[in-house]
């Protein structure tokens, strides 16, 4: 486990549909027992939100934690695109 950034749709000014939103936070728990999400933070301006995310759990007995940046842009009320900044998993 690294402590290095991983940036996705930062970048190369792309963006994650619903999906891979979804897919990014299922991919976050894979081998971790105990998983748990919190919301450590959330603002709204206008048609944007981001949220902080804190993530903990146990990868083999040991605590673990990390943390993600998400902005979600809406339009007329759906989902439109959302940009994703996380660290890796490290140990507490």
């Amino acid at each position: 486990m690294s402590d290095e950034f991983k940036v996705n749709s930062l970048v190369d000014n792309s963006s994650l549909n619903l999906l891979e939103v979804a897919t990014s936070i299922s991919d976050s728990q894979k081998g971790i027992e105990k998983f748990h999400v919190a919301i450590d933070d959330i603002v709204e301006e206008g048609n944007r939100v981001a949220a902080i995310l804190h993530f903990t759990g146990e990868k083999d007995g040991k605590p673990v934690t990390k943390k993600e940046m998400m902005i979600f842009h809406f339009s007329e009320g759906k989902f439109v695109e959302g940009w994703l900044c996380t660290n890796s998993w490290k140990k507490v």
